[in-house]
This record gives C-alpha cells, structure tokens and sequence, in this order.
C-alpha cells in the first residue's frame, strides 16, 4: 500500500447483492483542525475539497455583517435604572405629600328664614313655584364678590351649600309659606291644579365692596302668571343692598336672608290680593 493512497475496501457480497467500496470518513469537532489529520483517512483527492468547504463555510461566518442594534436594545443596555436616586425622589413625594402645605378648609354658608311650622290658609290660593333660573356667572357654589364694574371674582374655599338657584327657590317657598296667605306652596311637579304659578330669575348674588364699605347684593326678577291661561298676572323685580358690619362672607350670607324676608313679605301680600 502506497503512504497517502487512498484506503480501498475489497468489494463483499451481502445475501447476493455488492456493497459499494466506500472509504471509511472521519468526523472532526470544528474547522480549526487540520486537514492533514482529515487526510490520512480520506486521502489526498479529498483534502483540497473539505479545506475549500473549510475556508468557505468559516470565511462565510466572518464575512457575514453585523446586524444594528434596534433602539429597544440600545436602551436596555445602555439605561440603567438608579435605584439609589428612585428611592431618593420617591421619599421626596412622600414628604412632599405628608409634610407640605396644609389643606385649605372650606366653609358653607346658608341663608335664615321662617322657623316652625307654616301657616296654611284653609280658603287660600294654591301657588306653584317654577325652578329658578340663574344668570351667568352666578350659578355656581362658590361664592361671588365684586370690587368694581365689570369684573366679578370668587371665593376659593366659601361656597354655599347648594346651587344658587335651589337655595334661594327654598327660601322663597319658606317665606310664602309663613305669610299664612296661601293654601299650598310647592313645587310645579308637586300641584296638580294651581291657581297661580310664580316664575323668577335670579339676576346677582354677591358680596359688593365699595372703598372700605362692603354690601350684600341681591336682585331677582318675578313673575307671577295664571296657572291656566298662562297670562302675566304682574311682575316683581328688585335690586337690593345690605350693609354689612365687617367684610366677611357670613355677613354677606346674612344681608341676603335680610333682603330676601322683606321682598317675600310685600310679594305674598301683592299675590294674595291679586287672587282673591
């Protein structure tokens, strides 16, 4: 046997049939061994064949480009998150919240009016009292106060207790109620057959100051129709003041109760005489 020949198997015959002469074939772990090793089992024809499909397969594996990075992976290998500085900004919340600024309080003023049980007149009228309508800026809780023309301002933390309109529609009913000039007061939705129906706007209700003077302002403007015909019975419209002893919005909540009791007074007389 010639040294670098290749092995041949003699030809054998199994159950009748020829195996192929195929030469025995070694199997290496990676591409870094050497090819001489490879070749003194295959032989020299096959050395020149695996070395070329060595150097291709591995300079394939160089030659291939990197691929970018996404920006997703950009950021979790170069954002680190500082547990040390999250810690320090949470306990910075933290104080924040329980050591900073103190609540405001609120507070909530009503209005005064007719105390015990109202007086009903047996043989008198029955009166339905429609909801009250608000003109703009005055319809919400907090509330208002004016130092000049043209610019109304509001309180932050002094509100009413309820909207303007269903407060003072409350207290209206109260006052005709005590006057003992009517049979029934309610709600339109609450008569069936009322014999007059009352209707009202409520134009301002606010705190007025004026230099070192300070006022309670309310107007308002009434109207009282016949409950079947609808017809305009008259109208009641005013516009008052109050003087108040200091600056305060209790006071203000005090100067409108004023005003209020002695419109009511002179309107449930006018609306008893009218529909008698």
């Amino acid at each position: 046997m010639t040294l670098g020949a290749p092995l041949q198997r003699p030809p054998r015959r199994v159950l009748g049939l020829r195996d192929l002469a195929r030469p025995p074939v070694g199997l290496v772990s990676s591409a870094t061994k050497s090819a001489r090793q490879l070749g003194t089992r295959l032989g020299p024809e096959c050395v020149g064949v695996l070395r070329e499909s060595t150097l291709t397969a591995s300079s394939r594996r160089r030659a291939q480009p990197c691929r970018p990075r996404s920006r997703l992976q950009k950021a979790r290998h170069t954002i680190k998150p500082n547990l040390s500085l999250c810690g320090a900004l949470a306990a910075a919340l933290l104080a924040g919240g329980c050591f900073g600024s103190t609540p405001k309080n609120e507070y909530y003023y009503y209005l005064t009016g007719p105390k015990g049980h109202p007086k009903t007149a047996q043989k008198g009228a029955t009166l339905a009292v429609d909801d009250f309508n608000v003109a703009p800026g005055y319809s919400r809780q907090v509330m208002a106060y004016k130092t000049q023309e043209n610019e109304l301002r509001y309180y932050g933390y002094r509100r009413w207790v309820s909207p303007p309109a269903k407060l003072l529609q409350a207290m209206t009913m109260r006052h005709l109620r005590a006057s003992g000039n009517f049979a029934q007061v309610e709600t339109e939705d609450k008569l069936r057959d009322p014999l007059a129906l009352m209707q009202a706007t409520v134009d301002a209700l606010e705190e007025l100051d004026k230099g070192d003077k300070t006022y309670a302002r309310l107007a308002m403007r009434i109207v009282i129709r016949d409950a079947s015909s609808q017809r305009v019975l008259f109208h009641h419209d005013f516009d008052k003041t109050f003087p108040c002893t200091k600056r305060h919005p209790r006071e203000v909540a005090h100067g409108v109760s004023k005003i209020l009791e002695l419109e009511m007074r002179q309107l449930a007389t006018r609306i008893a005489d009218v529909l008698k």
